[in-house]
């Protein structure tokens, strides 16, 4: 019995893995492009609930 697994099947896990985060990769991004924005304006508490909402979906499972 071999415990080798074949490069068609890393391609596809990876590519799985990959694909179940990019929506959260994609979240991080822009909401971090808002909260940026918002905090040049000086809108602070209007960042706030973007950081809570942010930090809450990134503890999540992916």
């Amino acid at each position: 019995m071999s415990s080798r697994v074949s490069p068609g099947t890393c391609r596809r896990a990876l590519k799985a893995f990959v694909d179940r985060r990019r929506e959260r990769y994609a979240l991080l991004v822009e909401t971090s492009v808002t909260i940026a924005a918002l905090e040049q304006e000086q809108r602070h508490r209007d960042a706030y609930p973007l950081i809570e909402a942010c930090h809450r979906r990134m503890a999540r499972p992916a």
